[in-house]
């Protein structure tokens, strides 16, 4: 949660989630919302057993959907302030 109060995400997770929310799987969306404000609610934890990636923005952490493979979320951490950047199934 950021200062503010409010959790964060880029546009492309927003969009994601909500084509989620829209599917007919309502499990499949819990448990990505559910990881999503854990990794928003604690990024330092998450952070530690997070894969790493190298990107064009910067690194990028990916943390599994537990209970969802092979979804994972993908997400930023700088500043101390961690953001949502995209919720998708990736097979590794």
């Amino acid at each position: 949660m950021n200062a503010s109060g409010e959790y964060a995400y880029s546009q492309i997770a927003d969009a994601q989630l909500n084509a989620l929310e829209l599917g007919s799987n309502a499990a499949l969306y819990n448990n990505v919302v559910e990881t999503c404000e854990a990794i928003l609610d604690a990024p330092e934890k998450f952070r530690e057993f997070a894969a790493v990636l190298t990107t064009n923005e910067g690194l990028r952490f990916r943390t599994h959907v537990r209970g969802s493979d092979p979804y994972k979320i993908f997400w930023s951490y700088e500043g101390g302030i961690a953001r949502i950047e995209a919720v998708f199934p990736y097979p590794v």
